[in-house]
Order: structure tokens, then sequence, then C-alpha cells
């Protein structure tokens, strides 16, 4: 058959070459021929296609392994799957209402399916019980059949999804078991995906970072951490991304240790997928692995440290162990309520502070942090600073308390110490009262053990200096081990050392007989067996040569010490006696050839213990000599047969010492012999006594003719005191005349010539009166009748007195006079004013009497580093000198710095010496250093400061123009001096009422009214001090009675002003007197007058 093509297409013969019909229309009708020819044969492809994806397409539907479905627009069922018809049977062309399903699945369909006819498509997961009873669950998907905007129809299908569910139960149940178990333990627990995003925590990682285990799901692991510490575990996660194997570390934060281990979750391809990390808090581990560690140092380092540098590391340790920056240790007296200040840590010295030299005990009461441990013996925590009273119970310099710990350390019931701990950065907790406890326990049983360790080491040391001074070695034979202890003193004394030889040894045994003779090693060792077999106790002495070759003699006893009956040990002594027995001879010698008699006696007793007599044992031939008794006729024989009129009372004596060892020294007179003894009585052994004689006659002599002496030189004390106090007023009383009389002719209108004889002639009496006062005090030192005053006084005072008296005689010479007081020199002083004015008077009224040209000058100074209140007075000048060969002679009296018959300075040469007996008296020295250039002299007395420095009340004289007018009452029998003080009294303004005794007062007194009485002490008939008695006793006076006396005296000895005032006198005036201090004292008392008012 041809094809269209074929039929079309024509062969023509002619010329033999084929040619077609008009080429267009030709190829037109080819082409659409060849257009339907395809259409045709694509149509029958596309229906063969159509037909097989069909039949492909209802095959997979049939064939899904779960429930399909597919409704037309009625509602029936078009298309069911074989998996669907299993599970509801064969529901083909069926609608749901028609379906015998339960109902509940019904309405559900029914339900969902109108939903989605009317365009929605409806998801979700059901729980179905199947027609077989079954329940299982499904994920159902129910969705509109679409073509354009027209709907067909709608699918359905229903995945069974039982097992998931049931596999996700599970799983939920596995998590929720295995997050009830993490939060059940205390290790942090969290699961991080690789960048650090929390997949799930527990409840204690939460905690620890401050949050809920919400807050915490989905966010980085390193928010929680510090910055630095996130670098670190970041690259740890690295590492372990590498090496995918687990890491476990420990570290530390804010005094928190935690054991970390971070392990790698692995993919099914081995690839790390997720990373576990758990945290543990071995806080308290640590706690106890550190301070184990502390007690094993401290332990150690006890052994050969001292007690003072194992207290400070202790307290190193403990600062360790709390993160503290101080900590103290000190003793407790709890009876006496002292705390004694031992230790500091080596951070608490490096502060700056200095543990003081002294006061270091304190009581505790005075600071309440002390007081309240003590209180309430417990740990005290003090993390408030201002329950801190800074500073009280610490010593000076210590520093400041921010946090405290406190803790007593018991032991007996009592607390033996308290140990501190401060500063720490944190709050302090039970945890560090924890540690101290421990610590502090275990440092006081170490304390004590150091303390016995140190009593033994001493009593070791004691008992081995006793056994080297006494020659003495000591050894023990322990029978059951069959061993033998030495001392090192008795190896010492055989020559030998116990690195040598094993004690006990036959080595041993062999080294110590060789020192022995060989008849006295049979001895030894026989003594030796029977000791140990028997329990007999040895006493031997014997020759001994040492290992070395010394030769001595020793003496070595034992005795067995029985346990359970049987000998267990044998201890035994070792001693030299070389040098006891030469004594022994040669005291036997002196006994026998002694000066001095010696006899020795056992004392008797009664039943009752009481001495009843004596018996004598042995004298030696001075005894014989001294008594007449003789040693063949008296010993053995008792006191009382010797001397039947022996007195109880010597025996109950010599009793006396022989029981109680107390020695009884006496001297008695032998009025047989004629002869004084001294006896000496003591106890040489139980029960016994012994007497020394020795015959004092010959002393007893020189002390009758020293007695005498003395009493003579008493005498002649007595004698020379009343001279001088006599000469004294044989020599005052006129020149107080002729004084008197200077002074009234000074107060008149004389010519010059006039003027300079009266100047002259007082010049000689001042100089009279001086030397007749520097002889006074002299002897009252001497005599040892100078008193030392303390009184407090300012020191300006003294330089206004000296500057006051001096100024004018140095101006006269053309001298610089200073006087100097350091400002460091307290305001008020205490010592002896005026016996320091007297010093400092005669030392700078030296200087400018032998200074021609240049200075004088004083300093008065405190002693730099002297806790003692020690003043250094130095007077200066620029004369010329002391020649080095009088240096030590001029503080003699009557010395003076010119050894010619030329005499350029006037005086008696008393001053200095004056000066160095008061100086000494004040307790202090005196020192000079003279050169050509001049001198200084030195002397430094201890003048304490007065604490509550007050002002003393001076009264100071008057003299004021209209100063009070005095009735003045005058008792004075010499003329002279009546006449010449009268003047002065009466020009003063005065009325003067004259009596020559003492008789004549009371009488006086009574007639007329007076304000005031001077009085002479040295008075005919009845003298002032009875005429004073007098006076104040007398009632009839009334107020009288009381009127002021001044004692007027010629006498000037030590002990006069004390003796005026206690009869009653109201003050006192030497004479000759000095109108002005007359006149201010009369201005002084005056005022207090009770006569006339």
């Amino acid at each position: 058959m041809m094809s269209t093509k074929e039929k079309i297409e024509v062969t023509r013969p002619e010329q033999g070459r084929k040619f077609a019909e008009p080429a267009g229309e030709l190829e037109t009708l080819r082409r659409r021929v060849a257009e339907l020819e395809g259409r045709a044969d694509a149509a029958a492809r596309a229906e063969e296609t159509l037909a097989r994806q069909d039949a492909l397409m209802q095959a997979i539907l049939r064939n899904l392994p779960f429930d399909f479905w597919a409704r037309d627009l009625d509602g029936k069922i078009i298309m069911q799957s074989d998996a669907s018809v299993r599970l509801w049977g064969d529901l083909a062309a069926s609608r749901v209402e028609e379906t015998d399903i339960p109902d509940t699945i019904r309405n559900t369909w029914q339900d969902i399916n109108a939903r989605v006819y009317a365009g929605e498509v409806v998801e979700g997961e059901k729980k179905y019980v199947l027609p077989s009873g079954e329940t299982r669950f499904y994920r159902d998907i129910v969705a509109p059949i679409r073509m354009g905007d027209g709907l067909l129809g709608i699918l359905g299908t229903n995945v069974d999804i039982t097992e998931q569910v049931r596999s996700i139960r599970a799983l939920h149940a596995s998590q929720a078991n295995l997050a009830s178990l993490l939060d059940s333990i205390d290790e942090s627990a969290a699961l991080l995906e690789l960048d650090g995003k929390v997949i799930t925590v527990n409840r204690t990682f939460a905690s620890r970072v401050g949050k809920t285990v919400e807050e915490c799901l989905g966010r980085s692991v390193y928010e929680f951490i510090p910055t630095e510490v996130a670098l670190s575990r970041k690259r740890m996660v690295e590492d372990l991304m590498r090496n995918a194997q687990p890491l476990v570390f420990e570290d530390e934060r804010q005094g928190l240790w935690m054991r970390h281990s971070l392990s790698p979750v692995l993919a099914p391809d081995g690839s790390v997928a997720a990373i576990a990390t758990f945290a543990v808090d071995i806080t308290e581990r640590k706690r106890r692995e550190n301070l184990l560690v502390a007690r094993q140092r401290i332990v150690e380092y006890a052994i050969n440290h001292s007690l003072s540098d194992l207290l400070r590391m202790a307290l190193d340790e403990t600062e360790n162990l709390t993160g503290s920056t101080l900590s103290f240790l000190h003793f407790l007296n709890e009876d006496q309520g002292i705390l004694s200040m031992q230790a500091w840590s080596t951070k608490t010295l490096q502060t700056g502070f200095s543990i003081p030299r002294d006061n270091l005990d304190l009581e505790i009461t005075q600071s309440r942090i002390w007081s309240e441990c003590l209180r309430t013996r417990n740990a005290v925590i003090l993390n408030d600073q201002t329950m801190l009273d800074h500073g009280k119970g610490l010593p000076e310099g210590h520093p400041r308390l921010i946090r405290l710990v406190l803790l007593p350390i018991v032991r007996a019931r009592k607390i033996v110490a308290i140990l501190a701990v401060a500063n720490k950065e944190t709050d302090y907790t039970d945890e560090d009262v924890q540690v101290l406890i421990e610590l502090g326990n275990l440092l006081w049983d170490i304390l004590e053990y150091k303390r016995a360790q140190e009593e033994l080491a001493k009593s070791e040391a004691l008992l081995n200096m006793v056994q080297r001074l006494s020659g003495m070695g000591g050894w023990l034979w322990d029978v059951r081990q069959n061993s033998m202890i030495w001392t090192r003193e008795l190896y010492r004394l055989h020559g030998f050392t116990p690195d040598q030889v094993e004690p006990g040894s036959p080595e041993h045994i062999r080294l110590s007989l060789a020192c022995y003779e060989p008849d006295d090693r049979d001895r030894i060792l026989a003594a030796f067996d029977n000791s140990v077999e028997h329990g007999a106790p040895f006493d031997l002495e014997m020759p001994f040569v040492s290992a070395t070759g010394k030769r001595m003699r020793i003496r070595t006893r034992a005795e067995a010490i029985r346990e359970g009956g049987q000998v267990s040990k044998v201890l035994g002594i070792f001693e030299d006696v070389t040098e006891r027995r030469i004594l022994e001879q040669r005291y036997e010698t002196l006994f026998w050839h002694m000066l001095d008699g010696f006899a020795l006696h056992e004392i008797i007793l009664d039943a009752e213990g009481r001495p009843v007599d004596y018996r004598f044992l042995e004298v030696n031939p001075a005894f014989e000599r001294h008594t007449g008794l003789m040693a063949s006729d008296i010993k053995g024989r008792t006191a009382r047969e010797v001397m039947p009129a022996i007195e109880q009372v010597w025996i109950d004596t010599y009793g006396r010492v022989a029981l109680t060892g107390e020695p009884l020294l006496f001297e008695e007179y032998a009025a047989a012999q004629d002869k004084y003894f001294h006896v000496t009585a003591f106890r040489p052994a139980p029960m016994q006594f012994a007497c020394i004689f020795s015959d004092v006659s010959e002393r007893k002599r020189h002390e009758r003719d020293l007695r005498q002496a003395k009493e003579a030189a008493e005498a002649a004390n007595v004698a020379k005191s009343e001279f001088l106090a006599n000469m004294s007023h044989e020599i005052r009383t006129p020149l107080n005349g002729i004084v008197g009389i200077l002074q009234l002719l000074d107060s008149m209108e004389l010519s010059e010539e006039h003027k300079k004889l009266v100047e002259l002639a007082g010049t000689s009496a001042d100089r009279l009166n001086g030397l007749l006062s520097d002889i006074l005090d002299l002897a009252r030192i001497e005599s040892g009748k100078l008193t030392i005053e303390r009184l407090p006084f300012d020191p300006e005072e003294l330089r206004a007195s000296t500057l006051g008296l001096f100024t004018p005689t140095s101006r006269s010479k053309g001298l610089r006079l200073e006087f100097a007081l350091d400002p460091a020199l307290p305001t008020m002083v205490v010592g002896d004013e005026s016996r320091l004015r007297q010093v400092l008077f005669n030392l700078v009224g030296n200087s400018i009497k032998f200074t021609r040209t240049g200075f004088v000058r004083v300093d008065v100074s405190p002693v730099p580093g002297c806790t003692s209140s020690m003043v250094l007075f130095c007077v200066s000048d620029s004369g010329p000198g002391i020649p080095d060969h009088q240096l030590n002679e001029i503080f003699s009296p009557f010395v003076q710095g010119e050894d010619s018959y030329v005499r350029n300075h006037q005086g008696a040469g008393l001053g200095l010496a004056i000066v160095k007996r008061i100086v000494t008296l004040m307790g202090g020295s005196l020192c000079v250093d003279s050169s050509e250039k001049g001198t200084v002299m030195c002397f430094s007395i201890v003048m304490p400061e007065v604490c509550d420095a007050r002002t003393p009340s001076v009264h100071k004289a008057t003299s004021a123009p209209g100063a009070r007018r005095l009735n003045i009452l005058l008792v004075e029998d010499d003329a002279v001096s009546m006449f010449a003080v009268r003047r002065v009294l009466e020009k003063a303004g005065h009325m003067v009422t004259g009596v020559g005794d003492g008789s004549e007062v009371v009488p006086t007194l009574r007639e007329g009214d007076f304000d005031l009485v001077i009085m002479d002490v040295q008075l005919p008939i009845l003298d002032g001090l009875q005429a004073t008695v007098q006076v104040r006793g007398d009632a009839s006076l009334g107020d009288k009675s009381r009127i002021p006396i001044v004692a007027m005296t010629a006498y000037a000895m030590s002990g006069d002003r004390e003796k005026f005032l206690s009869a009653g006198m109201d003050d006192y005036i030497a004479k000759p007197i000095n109108a002005t201090e007359l006149l201010a004292m009369l201005d002084r008392l005056g005022a207090f007058s009770t006569g006339k008012s």
C-alpha cells in the first residue's frame, strides 16, 4: 500500500529524470498530511500513556501502606487503598453515613468532610477505636480536589502513628525520668549544642547560674560565666571536637571549687553532635584536702622549728585556707581575765605593724570583742564593721579590722587561747569557723606536745648537765628484752660513744669490763647476776680506768625492779667519786688540824618523837682545846651524861636542827674559859647535827673598842653640832646688829664717802654671812642631816632668779650672761628648787668671778633618749679654765683654783664642795670639761614632770605705798639687834613694842593689841619656842593666841625650821636679817593677823 507521500509523488520517465507537480501546493499538501499523521500518532500514544498512567495510579493508590481514600462531590468513595479496605472495609460508592463504623468515628468524619468541602484543609492527630476494638493513633490529612476553580471532590489520608506516639510518650517519660534523675543529683548537668547553645539543663545548673531551667534553654552557656572563663571553655570545646575525647578538670572561682567533665555526644557517623557537661561542687572536698595538707605541713614543720616559728607558720596556713589577710593567736588566763598576746602571721607583720616589746598583756574586759568570745565560749563571727570596737584590746599600730572571726580554744573546760582571722574579702561563714576549729585544736595539741618536748629536752639537758657536774651516769638492764640502756654521761665516763658498740652486746660488755681490775670484774659480774636472778641490790667501789686511759675511783650501785613478783629490770648508777674521796681525805686531815672546834652528834628522841638528849659521835682536837672535853671521855656518851646540868632548851634547839635541817648560828660567852664562841649548827645527815665552834674573843674585843670609838665620835659630833649652833648664834647675833645698823645708815642721806664706807662694810658682812652659811651647809651634809625636798616648781622661776641675781654683776664686768631653757622641758617639774638654786648660784657665781671677758651661759634640757625624766644642767664660760692637776681637787673643801699667795679672787673654797655633795644627794652626777678656752660644768638629776601642772600659789611681798601699818611685838635680848630691827620696822611705818625675854610675851599680849610677833629663839629665862607654846596654849588670850609669830634666830642648823613651825610659829627668818625680806614677810603675814583688826 502506498503512503500518501508516495501517492502524491509521481515519477515521469521522460528523458530519464524525475520532476514534480507545481512545487508550492504540493509542499503545502505534504506538510498538512504530515501534521495530520503526527497528530493522529500523538493522540494514539497519549491515549495509550494515559491508560497506562491511570492503571499505574490506581495500583499505587491501592497499594499505599496507609489509609487513603477519595470522594466525589456526592460524598461517595471513588477511590480506597487496600490498607483502607483492610482497616474500614470496602466502602466503594458509599457515603459516610452509609458506612458501618462507630458513631464517634462517623461523626468525626462528617465534621471533617464538611469543613473540607467548604474549601478547608484539615490536618491533625486522632485516636480511633477500630471495628476490631483495637485503639490506634492516626495522623489525618483531608484536602479538597480542585481543577482550576472547580471542586471535583475530596481526598484524605490516615497514617498510623501509634508506634511513633508510643515511642514519643516513652521518650517523654524517659526524659521526665532523666530530668528527675538529673535534678536529684548535686552535679550541674547540661546538654549543649556545639556552639554552646543550651539544649537542656537540670535545676542544679540553673540554680548555680542564677536562672530557672526555662530561662537557660536556648541561650548560650557562655552568657553565664565570666569572659575569661568563657574563652578557656571554648578552647576546650574545640579540642574536644577535634579529639572526641572527654575532658576532666577542676577550677576555683570566688572560693568555690568545681570538678568539670565535658563529654562528646556522637552522631551515627562518629562525629560530635553535642556536648554533655557535668560539674560537681568539690569545695568541701578541697577544703578537707587543703586542710589535711595544711595539717601535715604544720606537723612536719613542728618537728624542726621553734615554738614561735611554728605559731607564725600555722597562722599563715590558717589565712590561706580562709582567704584572710590577718591572723593572730593569743593565750588566755581565764581565771585572771588576762589575754597574753603571742603571735601574728607574716602578712599581719608585713602591714608595717611591729610587735610591741612590752604591754603584751591586757584585761580581756577592755574590748567587747574579746569579752563576747569569753562569754559565749563559742566562735564569734563579726562581718559587720560597726560591731568592731576598733583599737580596743589591740596593741598600738595594729592593722584595722574589717571582718573578724574569733575562736576560743578550750581545754579542761577553760579557754586557754583565742585564734583569730580577719579581713577576708567576703563574709566569713561556718566553713571558716570549721577550719579554725580543725587547725586551732591541732595547733594547741602540737603546742602542748612541743611544750612537753621542750620540757623533756630541758629535763634531759638538765639531767645530762647534772650527771656531768656530779660525775654520775645511769644504766638500765631489761631482763625480759635482754637489752641495756646507758645514759650519755655513762658513755663519757667509760670513754667510748654509743655509735661504737650496741648497748648490751657482748662487745659492749667486754669493753666495759676491760675498764676494771681483773679481780673486780668478777665482783661486778657476780653482783650483777645476783641482782638479776634474786633481786639483790649492790653497792661497790673500786678503781677504774676508762677506755681513754683516765684513772678514777668509781662507785656503782644497783637495785632490782620487780613486776609480777619477778625481776624485770635492774636500775643502776655509776659515779665518779675520785674528787670526793680526795676531798674527804683532805677534809679528814683538815678536821683533825682545823683551828675551829667540830663536834658531830646524834639526836635522841622519846616515843613521841621529841628530842630528849643527844650523843657525841665525833670531835676534833680543836674542840678538845676549846672546851676541855676530851674525845676519849665523851665519844659515844650522851650530853646529859657528859653535862648533867644541860638545859632542855639546848636539846630542843639542836633537835630542831637535826629534824628540820634548819641551820642555827649564834654567839655564846663561855665563862669558864672567859671566851666568846661563834657556833654554827647544821644537819649533815638525818637525825644528826654538827657544831663548829670558832673562838671570836679577839673580834669581840675589837668590836668593843670600835663601839667605844663610835660613841666617842658621836659625842664629838654632837659637840661639834652644838659648837656650830652656838658659833652661828654668837657670830650671827652681833652680825645682825652690824647689818641692821648698815641698812639703817644706807637709808639715810650720806655723803659719797660715807656711802662707800657703808657699801664696803655691807659687802664684808655679806661675805662673812655667806662663809658662815657655807660652813654650816657643809657640816649638815657631812653629818647626813641635809634633806632634799621633792616639790613642784617652774624652771622659768629658776631662770628668772639666776638672771635677776647675777645680771648686774655680769654687766659691770662686761660679760654676756645667758640662761636657755629647752622647749622640750616640762613647764612644771618636781625637785628641791632652793637647793638647785644654791647649786646654780655657786656655779654661775664662780664662772662670773673667774671670767674676765666673753660669756657665761646656762643650758637646761632633757637628756635625749632617757625615759626617767633626767634633766641636764650645763654652766659654761669663756674663762681661763682649770689646770688639769686641780680638776680632782676643786670639789674638796677649802680648795680654790689658785695655789699661790697672790689672791686674785676672794672665797673660802667651799662652794664647789657643797655643789658636788648636794648634786649627789639629789641622785645626780657632776662632770667638768675644762680647757684654755673655758670651762663647762654639767650635772644631771631626775626631775619628773608634773602631770597636773598647776601654778603654785606664791606669796609675793607688796611694797605698795598704801601697805598696812602693823603694831608689832619685838622680842630680842640683844640690845644692838633690838635697836637695828626696831629702827628698820619703824622707818617702814610700823609701830614696835620691844621686850627682852620670852616670859614677858604673854603678859604684853594680854595688855595690848598687836598684829604680829617677831621673836628671837635664844632668849634668857624663857626661850622663843617655849614662849610660843605658852601663847598658843593660853586660852585667856582668846583670838590673840593665834597671832602670827615669826622666828628670828641666829641658829641655822638642819631641822631648825621644822622645829620652829612645829612649836606653832608661822614663819622663819635667819640672822643677819635682810630688811627687804623682813618687810616682805610682814606684808604677807600682816594680812592674816588676828590681833588688831
